[in-house]
């Protein structure tokens, strides 16, 4: 960007020079979802747009109401014809009815008379996915690739006074086939629109790259500039170009003068620059200023960029970032905002930046394509590496045959992206990869966009992951390799020369969709200890919810027996039901027929394509839907699918139709409006599973939803029996609204890919998730241990940096209390070294009084990310002692004893605890003259879901641990006295194949009640045990959780690093996470003690006893985490739920 000035061109940021007109604001605007009903003269400068609203740019055009927001992973949203986008796709298909909209844009604006003979020009730096442009009439041009800057010279276009621009942008064009990203398929003008003045002389492009010499020790400056006469009046001639450079303080490093020859062009290397070198970890920046002067001697502009020192290589098999062999502990980062869609501001840029260098992260791949130039400028400025992608991906086209980088005939439009990217952030010394693209497939297309790069900007190592180790790539970056995967890798690379090995840097790994993350520090622990593997790239950074109100979740009465409180989301009418939502039943043994049933259900739908689920039992017991064909299905589960099927009455859409789905043990009948469609002869019982019933939903795959209204739903059993009666038409809502964040399908998106666009350490409205603490203590760059002679060793993992920037913070904890105090002069740890300090002898530790050592580093002094205080790393060593001991048995006369009619009632001295005998159950417990229960407490070894679980067929292989705690029968049950306090011992069995457990409980005088029970698994066929422990349900008064373990955030079996060691005290209403969709939640880990209080500070208190528990809260039942579609659904409870686990699985 020119200045008039140097001082304006060294003193203030890019676009805030005179010689710049930012065109940002409200725009005249129309649309249309068809090419064919837009205004094709629009561009006329006497064209009335009176009648046209207005809509801001940037912004997308879909959440301003223009469309339907569609989320996509691989498919393609129009029909796949390449370059086609035109054809008619499935009629489900949301571009059906918007086969490519088009966005018209008008506005005016008036040049400064200071521009008058200079050279105007245009940017764009993102529209989607193409447009035309036109000033005062006349077509300008037209662009794509919607993810660089596209330029224009406007100059000849203008007059004195107002100007007309118009742009007409189109949803979808060729270039959409390599725009297939995972991300919000949106369009419009969406990043910043501005004007350009340029003198006649023109510095059409430069390169400024920092490099180091060959033994690091020195800088080097290659510089290119390269001037253009824009009027064609023999400017260059005699031209030049001075060139100085300013280092952080002010001073002069350098300067030369460059005098181009008769092609405006002029290079020259610098070298043996006394200059501090540029990274991560110490993101030094010099100043460069061009001036550009005439024939003369007259300076006509001035043109100021930031530069730095670094030097990015690939050498004997590791990747060097200034002759050192960094760990990339990086993330994928989409352009993404809950409100703004794919635009987002300097400051919203700077937020995401900064909460990365909070947490350790070093690293940005820019998924899947080039972003905005100010934030190449701000990873610059806060020190961040960058894996900078091209705006490439064809996945809908897969990676055989059909695949885009095997057809010679898109091999222009390939290396053109590639290009576009390198020339516009080649000067960026935060850039150390270069990246071809994503999920492309492989073939000559990126062959020839690696050998583009290594002829144009060769100092940077390529990246592209479906190459594999092919030579037209630098490193091997495989995604979510196995951690013996990587090592497999480590060891049959280093059998190759050294001059052959590559290093492996994940491009993805970690995925971190819901709860989930688990095994992060295990890679880690591998990463550090392998010379080969230098870590890789989360995904994802930021969960991609859209921001959306709705009412209030409605609800129905099952007008069955049952009467069960039927909860809907999404849109319902009381003259249609369920229009665009769904409902889900809890799992009921009534929905898992044994003789026969039958469902009636009342539809009106709307376009048939994809799978359309009216009322399933999850997808391997029974359900009735519309199939993938398009054909009315009815199927049974056993061994296999058993259906039977029929074509859809002629009438089907848009009208209202009664279906009847039946069995009898015999035979399967599937019936419309009264009239039999098809039947088939089998004779069995379904499989039974412990999925809810889903009406417009399929629990195993929730991206599923029918397409349509609903208005009733009946299940009756083989006795004409009406187990369920449902009619949405009379549903009840509390009022309100509530907010949620929109995930694919939320829209009535069609095809959409659900929740797979939400796998962020950071929510989409960036709230840590519980990943973030996990992320934050692995990639710390300082590990703590305990030497042998009892002295703290800090080892730093920092390659540049010592720690004169931090200060250390030490002390012991004693039942995770205490105080850490800063060391008065923290010793100085060289990068790569360790260092041993004396704590301080410990406290004395034994039983009942474990002592940690707890230090940390924080920061001395502010700084650009960060606050002094700022703790970069922490850690926390067991010196001895134990915290899981029992309580010393309490005296007192042994309480009194009472069996009447099944119940156990012990009695003791303000208690009162009392058994059911045919479960073995605590059911009642009063003491301080309440009661503490709301419910029994009992064994449970189910867990809702999580996203991986769902992923793997978990409710399918594991299903039969759901009820099997809370159903257990007692076998034998035995009350007795045993030093002094009452015993109760009991044998179960378990519904889960031929499994039995034993529980036993001891009731002191004082009421305290030792717990122990033990389950064996026996029986064939049982999956994995999700969890293994006992829950219990509280009063919703004992709302405050109090612990001591690790915390306070959530912590799972396999995600607890990142937890410390303490007390802590949280609501139980903020202890679970809003996961978008709803999953386990709630988890802390390595727990020796807790309670749950009232206002007034009395309740129940949980003592570990032997070995450290997990213990789980939340203000909700488990299994009201199973159905709902988002957060906002989760009905609320009067009680409390906690869950005291032995253990529970990873994730």
């Amino acid at each position: 960007m020119p200045f008039p000035t140097a001082d304006g061109a060294l003193s203030k940021k890019r676009l805030e020079s005179p010689w710049c007109m930012m065109l940002n604001g409200d725009w005249k605007f129309h649309w249309v979802n068809h090419p064919d009903k837009r205004p094709a003269d629009f561009f006329r400068t006497d064209f009335d747009d009176s009648a046209w609203k207005t809509i801001p740019v940037p912004s997308n055009v879909e959440l301003h109401g223009y469309g339907t927001p569609i989320y996509c992973n691989q498919p393609y949203p129009f029909q796949k014809d390449p370059p086609r986008v035109m054809g008619e796709p499935p009629k489900n298909f949301t571009t059906f009815t918007e086969r490519n909209p088009v966005s018209s844009y008008r506005r005016t604006f008036t040049l400064p008379d200071s521009w008058t003979g200079r050279h105007t020009f245009l940017t764009f730096n993102g529209v989607s996915s193409a447009f035309y442009l036109w000033i005062n009439g006349r077509k300008v041009g037209y662009s794509q690739d919607s993810r660089t800057p596209a330029e224009f010279d406007i100059t000849d276009h203008l007059r004195r006074g107002e100007n007309t621009l118009a742009v007409e942008v189109y949803r979808y064009s060729d270039g959409s086939y390599l725009e297939c990203q995972d991300f919000w398929r949106l369009s419009g003008i969406f990043r910043d629109v501005y004007l350009r003045s340029c003198a006649p002389l023109q510095l059409r492009d430069f390169l400024a790259r920092g490099g180091l010499s060959d033994d690091y020790s020195k800088g080097t400056l290659d510089l290119r500039v390269e001037l253009r006469d824009v009027v064609g009046a023999g400017l260059v001639s005699g031209s030049s170009v001075d060139a100085k450079v300013f280092a952080p303080d002010g001073s002069e490093l350098v300067a030369t003068t460059l005098k181009p020859g008769a092609d405006g062009k002029a290079a020259t290397h610098l070298k043996d620059l006394d200059i501090q070198p540029w990274s991560a970890e110490s993101p030094t920046l010099y100043q460069l200023l061009l001036t550009i002067r005439n024939r003369a001697g007259e300076a006509v502009d001035h043109v100021a960029t930031k530069i730095g020192f670094s030097r990015s290589e690939i050498h004997e098999g590791q990747l060097l970032v200034n002759g050192r062999p960094v760990l990339i502990k990086g993330v994928n980062r989409h352009d993404h905002h809950p409100d703004l869609g794919h635009y987002l501001t300097e400051e919203q840029m700077r937020e995401d930046l900064v909460i990365a260098k909070q947490n350790n992260i070093n690293a940005i791949r820019t998924c899947h394509y080039p972003n905005d130039p100010r934030f190449l400028e701000l990873c610059d400025e806060l020190g961040l590496y960058v894996c900078s992608e091209a705006n490439i991906e064809s996945h809908g086209m897969g990676y055989g045959k059909e695949s885009l980088a095997k057809d010679s005939s898109w091999e222009a439009a390939h290396v053109d992206r590639v290009r576009n990217m390198v020339e516009a952030f080649k000067n960026h010394p935060s850039i150390i990869l270069w990246s071809l693209g994503n999920e492309a497939g492989d073939g000559v297309n990126f062959v020839a966009c690696s050998k583009w790069v290594r002829d144009h900007e060769p100092t940077r190592p390529i990246h592209y992951e479906r190459a594999g180790q092919a030579s037209h790539v630098d490193l091997y970056s495989p995604m979510y390799a196995s951690h013996d995967g990587c090592i497999r890798y480590a060891r049959n690379e280093e059998k190759k020369p050294l001059a052959r090995q590559k290093p492996l840097i994940q491009c993805e790994y970690s995925h971190a969709m819901g709860n989930s993350s688990g095994g992060l520090a295990d890679y880690w622990e591998i990463f550090r200890r392998e010379r080969l593997l230098q870590g890789g790239f989360i995904w994802d950074y930021i969960d991609q919810g859209l921001r959306r109100k709705r009412p209030a979740p409605a609800s129905v009465t099952d007008t069955s027996a049952a009467k069960r409180a039927v909860r809907l989301a999404g849109e319902v009418d009381a003259e249609n039901g369920l229009v665009s939502g769904y409902a889900t039943v809890p799992a009921d043994p009534d929905f898992d027929p044994d003789g026969g049933f039958s469902v009636l259900a009342r539809v009106r739908p709307g376009a048939n394509g994809g799978d359309n689920p009216i009322v399933t039992k999850g997808d391997r017991s029974w359900a009735l839907k519309i199939n993938r064909k398009g054909e009315l299905e009815f199927f049974l589960y056993q061994n296999g699918w058993q259906a039977v099927t029929a074509p859809l009455p002629g009438d089907w859409e848009g009208k209202w139709h009664n279906l009847r789905a039946s069995y009898d043990g015999r035979r399967m009948i599937l019936e419309a409006d009264g009239r039999e469609l098809a039947r088939k002869d089998f004779t069995g019982k379904p499989a039974t599973n412990q999925q809810p019933l889903g009406i417009g939903h399929n629990a195993d795959y929730p991206e599923r939803a029918f397409h349509g209204a609903i208005a009733r739903v009946q299940v009756s059993g083989a006795d004409k029996r009406v187990l369920l009666d449902v009619d949405f038409t009379r549903f009840t809502r509390s009022g309100g609204e509530v907010e949620y964040f929109a995930w694919g399908g939320d829209f009535g998106d069609v095809p959409n890919d659900g929740n797979f666009c939400c796998n962020g350490i950071l929510a989409s409205d960036r709230r840590p998730t519980p990943q973030l603490p996990e992320v934050k203590k692995v990639y710390q760059d300082f590990a703590f241990s305990l030497t042998g002679d009892k002295k703290l060793k800090i080892s730093s993992e920092r390659f540049f940096t010592g720690t004169a920037d931090l200060e250390l913070a030490t002390g012991y904890l004693v039942n995770g209390s205490g105080e850490l105090k800063t060391v008065s002069e923290t010793p100085e740890i060289a990068p790569g070294q360790s260092m041993e300090i004396d704590p301080g002898a410990p406290p004395a530790a034994g039983p009942g009084k474990e002592v940690i050592l707890s230090a940390e580093l924080r920061l001395k002094h502010d700084t650009a990310w960060a606050k002094a205080g700022h703790v970069v790393a922490w850690g926390q060593i067991p010196i001895g002692g134990d915290a899981v001991t029992a309580p010393q048995p309490a005296a007192g006369a042994a309480p009194e004893v009472v069996r009447d009619n099944g119940l156990t009632t012990v009695r003791g001295a303000g208690f009162t605890a009392t058994f059911d005998e045919a479960t073995a159950t605590l059911v009642k417990y009063e003491a301080g003259g309440r009661q503490l229960l709301a419910g029994p407490l009992h064994l449970d070894f189910w867990r809702a879901p999580v996203d991986n679980d769902r992923a793997n067929g978990f409710t399918n292989r594991s299903g039969m641990w759901r009820d099997a705690g809370g159903n257990a029968k007692a076998t034998s049950y035995q009350t007795g006295a045993r030093d002094g306090a009452v015993v109760i011992d009991a044998a179960l069995s378990l519904s889960a194949g031929s499994s039995t457990a034993a529980v036993s409980y001891r009731i002191d005088p004082a009421g305290h009640i030792t717990v122990e029970a033990e389950l064996k698994p026996q029986g064939g066929g049982l999956g994995p045990i999700p969890r293994v422990g006992m829950s219990v349900r509280l009063p919703k008064d004992l709302d405050t959780w109090s612990w001591y373990g690790r915390g306070p955030h959530e912590t799972m079996l396999d995600r607890k690093a990142g937890g410390r060691f303490g007390n802590w005290r949280v609501k139980v209403a903020d202890a679970w996470f809003p996961y978008v969709e709803p999953q386990e939640t709630g988890n802390r880990t390595d727990v020796r003690h807790a309670s749950f209080t009232d206002a007034s500070g009395k309740g129940l208190s949980i003592q570990a006893v032997g070995e450290a528990l997990e213990v789980t809260a939340h203000p909700f039942e488990t299994r009201d985490l199973e159905g709902p579609r988002h957060p906002c659904d989760i009905p609320q409870r009067d009680f409390l739920t906690v869950h005291i686990d032995h253990a529970q699985m990873g994730v």
